[in-house]
Formats: structure tokens, C-alpha cells, sequence
């Protein structure tokens, strides 16, 4: 971690703040028109900034594999609590992938005020009924966006290179709009903290302890190839093509 960068790092997270809530009321209140471009670059911004603070390297593969303005189901592994920023990263600038993230991320006033400008639908994993209303409304937002969807099959972090459970209910969304599900293995975004530790530990910021990050996008699984099974054998199979590149 780059100390010296901390004062500057947290200055300019208050001042995207700022730009954000500007944003969110022009549009809320004042009803101005949603300008995702800048939403989104704010958002990209503020990642950056969190990728040089951290100091890790980002190699991504497979960004051919992400369809141009056409609607998708984007299905990362789920490490570490860098894995929003990983993928927003590893998108391509001029597409706006929509999220579903765990309702208590608008709690936290580090990012609450980032997912409100852009496309995110705040998930309660303790009720059925609105986990549900949010599959559906996300799903729709995709077929009418024509845009990648962004959720994590295990719900929640393994904090570790294991991954855990993929709950078959996070695949509805494919089915339900016939869109393709494109697997994405992130690999060691859980060293980006373990690293800081041990650099911590031995006073040592070298760059050969720089870790990298690999963001890998599979080949599309087609409509065609998944609309006859159920969702639970989907949410194995797609496990198993993540799996292989850990």
C-alpha cells in the first residue's frame, strides 16, 4: 500500500462523493436526464485511484468473449471485497454493466454513494420475495438495455481461493431473457489484502510483491445449450469452467 498516497486518496473519495450525490439529486430531485457516461467515469475513477492506493497489476483475457451492446449474464467467482472494482476495471469503457449487490452495501458510506449512479439493484439475501422483484427488475433493465448484467453465484465472499456454493437462483436471469452466460475466473484478488500484510509485516513495498490479478472471460455458454436443463446444473457446470483457470 502506497501510505504516502492515503491523505490524497482520501480527499479525492470525498470529492467523488460529492460529484456522486450531485449527480444522484440533479437526477432525483431536480429531474434532470441520467448521463450514465458520467456516472460511470466517476465510478471508474475512484477504482483506479483504490488500484493505485493497493498497488496490484490487472491482466485481463477473453474481453472478445463480451458481446458489443447486446445483452449478457456476467458470472465472476467471489474472493474478496475487490471484486466489484476488478470488474470494473476489466469491462471495456464504453459498456455500463448493471450489478446486483447485497443490500447492506448502501449502508456503507464508502461506496453507497457510487452504486446509486450507476445501474446496481441492492439484493436482501434474507427475503425471498424481494430477492425475487430484484431478479426480475434486473433482468429487465438487461433486455431492454441491451447490456451485461453482473452478479457473484456464491452471494457472498469466500475469502479464499476455494469458491463456495453457486446458488442456482443467481442463473434465473439467463434464463429468463435467453441471454448467454459468459463464466468469469478472477484469480488471487484475495492477495491483494494478504499481501499488504505481509508487506506491512516486513516493512517492504518492493514491486516483486505487487501481486497481479488475472480476470479471465470464458467463452459464452449459449442460450441453446443451457434452456432445456434446470438452473442448479447450470450453476455446477458454470462452477466447474470457472474452476479450471484457479
Amino acid at each position: 500500500m502506497r501510505l504516502w498516497f492515503l491523505p490524497f486518496y482520501f480527499i479525492c473519495l470525498l470529492w467523488l462523493k460529492w460529484r456522486a450525490k450531485s449527480l444522484y439529486k440533479g437526477v432525483k430531485v431536480k429531474n434532470k436526464p441520467y448521463d450514465k457516461n458520467r456516472a460511470y467515469h466517476l465510478v471508474r475513477r475512484i477504482c483506479q485511484y483504490t488500484k493505485f492506493l493497493y498497488k496490484f497489476k490487472i491482466e485481463v483475457q477473453g474481453l472478445k468473449n463480451i458481446p458489443d451492446k447486446k445483452m449478457c449474464l456476467i458470472t465472476p467467482n467471489h474472493q474478496s471485497n475487490f471484486d466489484p472494482i476488478l470488474m470494473i476495471l476489466a469491462m471495456p469503457k464504453k459498456t455500463y454493466p448493471a450489478f446486483i449487490a447485497k443490500e447492506e452495501l448502501l449502508k456503507d458510506w464508502k461506496v453507497n454513494s457510487f452504486l446509486k449512479i450507476i445501474y446496481s439493484f441492492p439484493l436482501n439475501r434474507q427475503s425471498l420475495r424481494q430477492s425475487l422483484e430484484i431478479i426480475n427488475a434486473s433482468t429487465e433493465h438487461m433486455i431492454k438495455n441491451k447490456s451485461p448484467l453482473i452478479i457473484f453465484p456464491e452471494g457472498t465472499r469466500s475469502k479464499s481461493k476455494e469458491m463456495g456454493e453457486f446458488k442456482p437462483g443467481a442463473f434465473k436471469p439467463a434464463f429468463i431473457s435467453t441471454a448467454p452466460i459468459i463464466p468469469v475466473t478472477i484469480v488471487n484478488s484475495i492477495d491483494i489484502t494478504s499481501n499488504i500484510h505481509k508487506r506491512m509485516i516486513n516493512n517492504s513495498f518492493s514491486k516483486k510483491m505487487k501481486p497481479t490479478i488475472k480476470i479471465i472471460f470464458h467463452t459464452p455458454v449459449k442460450y441453446d445449450n443451457f434452456h432445456h436443463k434446470n438452473t442448479t446444473s447450470v450453476a455446477e457446470e458454470v462452477k466447474k469452467i470457472i474452476g479450471k483457470s484457479i
